[in-house]
Parts: C-alpha cells; sequence; structure tokens
C-alpha cells in the first residue's frame, strides 16, 4: 500500500476533475417511501485504531452500479463519507465508543459492487492520500422498495501487515439504533445480505461466513 504526498492544490485539481460518482443522501425518518421504486442500502463502518484520534480526516466508500450503459452506471454509482471530527481529529461515530459509523443510502433497484475506498488526510500545504491497493468486488443487489443490509465493514487502521478490511454482520446487535433514529421507515423489510463472496483481493477483505 502506498502512501503519496501531493502538494494540496494539485490534489484538490485531481480530485474535483476524476470523482465519476454522486454522493449518496441519507434520508430522514420521513422521506422515505417504500413505493416510490428505489431501496435502502444500511450497513455500518468501524475502525479499529487504538486512538480516538484518528490517522486519516476523512474516509470514503465506493458503491458501483452495474450496468452496461456507461451514462447510466456513472449516475447510479455513488459513495458515501464518514469525516472525523474536524476540531480534535477523533473518530465521531455513533456506536461503538465513537468508533462505528452508521449509513443508509436510498439507491435505485439493481446490482452494486462495493469495490473502492479512498483516505485523505490535510496536513495544510501538504496532503497524503492513498485508495485501495487491489482489485476487489464484493457484489450485491438493491431491490425495490426493500432495505438491503450489507453488513459492518470493519476498517484496519492500526496495522497495514493485516487484511485491511473486514466484513462482519451485526445486523442484530445495530438493528435498535436504525429503528431509534429513523422510527418511520418500516424495518420490517429489512433483509440480511451480509456480504459473503466476491472478489476479494488475495485476502485484502477478510469475509466471515
Amino acid at each position: 500500500m502506498k502512501n503519496k504526498i501531493f502538494i494540496f492544490t494539485v490534489l484538490i485539481i485531481l480530485l474535483t476533475s476524476c470523482v465519476p460518482m454522486k454522493q449518496s443522501k441519507v434520508p430522514t425518518e420521513t422521506n422515505f417511501n417504500s413505493n416510490n421504486g428505489n431501496g435502502l442500502v444500511i450497513g455500518t463502518v468501524t475502525f479499529v485504531h487504538p486512538k480516538k484520534k484518528s490517522p486519516f480526516d476523512k474516509y470514503r466508500f465506493h458503491l458501483t452500479y452495474e450496468n452496461e450503459n456507461i451514462e447510466e452506471a456513472k449516475s447510479n454509482s455513488t459513495y458515501f463519507t464518514v469525516n472525523v471530527n474536524q476540531f480534535n481529529g477523533r473518530f465521531n461515530g455513533e456506536l461503538n465508543e465513537n468508533k462505528t459509523f452508521p449509513f443508509v443510502l436510498e439507491q435505485k433497484p439493481g446490482k452494486y459492487n462495493f469495490d473502492g475506498f479512498w483516505f485523505f488526510w490535510n496536513g495544510g500545504m501538504i496532503t497524503s492520500e492513498f485508495s485501495n491497493p487491489v482489485n476487489f468486488s464484493l457484489p450485491f443487489t438493491v431491490e425495490k422498495s426493500k432495505i438491503t443490509y450489507i453488513g459492518n465493514i470493519i476498517v484496519n487502521v492500526k496495522t497495514k501487515s493485516n487484511p485491511y478490511i473486514e466484513i462482519t454482520d451485526q445486523l442484530n446487535s445495530n438493528i435498535n439504533y436504525f429503528k431509534e433514529k429513523y422510527p418511520n421507515i418500516d424495518w420490517n423489510l429489512v433483509t440480511n445480505k451480509t456480504i459473503k463472496e466476491g472478489e476479494n483481493g488475495n485476502g485484502f477483505i477478510k469475509l466471515n461466513k
């Protein structure tokens, strides 16, 4: 995994010109209608790190929409971003001592892949960033008017010698959070589709079957 150093202004130009995906908007507790033709994707991201302060300022996770039509694939592919506290650099998640970040994304039905991530640190004039160093493909399907749980994405930022990403099933322990956060959503529509197979990048992704 290579750590690249860029001049800040150059990096900003590259990022704004190369990112093809739109960021999904997390629905509020009232604006998801199971009859509107879309579906929800839910899950959590958990960071493994010995300190409260994060080694990076921002984490971005990519979900690619599979479609032969390039424009269709581009318009429906998405990403979500996990930010840390901008004042003290600490993890500020809502579960697991602030190191777990739940996400809820409203998406068009179809086949998707969780297939990329990007981490960024801003040190002023000098920045540091890296993205996934190997190809991997962890597929899932968004169904119309249903809620798809894709698992807990564990990100190991403690060491680079072990698998960097691990997928676990934490639906039973976290479902109450979603029910309390979005009480007007019918959580009986949830289907547990924790990712158990895919191209795991020669062990870079650990799948708990």
